[in-house]
């Protein structure tokens, strides 16, 4: 049987490591720019948002990436 055209698979576009400035294992100095919904802090890394936990607006911290996303990634404070 074949699928039709509506239920083929295609690539996924937002998925391209290209796009994405850090990826896992990356350390990095962050300055915490905001607060997300959950209450974790934010950093931008070329205007990709990285959530850092246990952070606060105003903070610099050096992170280590752990998790990267098409649209965001988190990092946890390592200094």
């Amino acid at each position: 049987m074949f699928r039709e055209n509506s239920e083929r698979k295609r690539p996924r576009r937002d998925l391209q490591p290209s796009r994405r400035p850090v990826k896992v294992g990356d350390i990095l100095e962050v300055k915490i720019v905001g607060t997300g919904r959950e209450g974790d802090g934010f950093a931008r890394v070329s205007g990709f948002v990285v959530f850092v936990p246990n952070s606060r607006e105003g903070e610099t911290h050096k992170v280590k990436i752990t998790k990267v996303f098409s649209k965001y990634a988190f990092a946890e404070i390592i200094e």
